[in-house]
């Protein structure tokens, strides 16, 4: 076992030998509390966005895109905002 620690990890460890972390009860309730935590701060893209995303996907892969990165990308709309 690797015994080098990261700091999460020594603080996971003394808090367990500290006797502050205690078995999960009701893992049903804490995993739907999990759940419900994470949809409210992830974000998943819409219907239309992830169209949007598969096409610019298959126009990378064809090599029909238009720019070769992001910064091209927003260099260009920024120039064409400018007009």
């Amino acid at each position: 076992m690797n015994d080098q620690l990261n700091r999460e990890e020594r603080e996971i460890l003394e808090k367990f030998n500290r006797g502050e972390l205690h078995p999960v009860t009701d893992v049903e309730g804490e995993t739907t509390t999990a759940r419900q935590a994470a949809r409210s701060t992830l974000k998943v893209p819409n219907a239309e966005t992830r169209r949007a995303m598969a096409e610019s996907e298959e126009m990378m892969r064809q090599g029909t895109a238009r720019f070769a990165n992001a910064d091209e990308m927003f260099a260009e709309l920024e120039k064409a905002g400018d007009k």
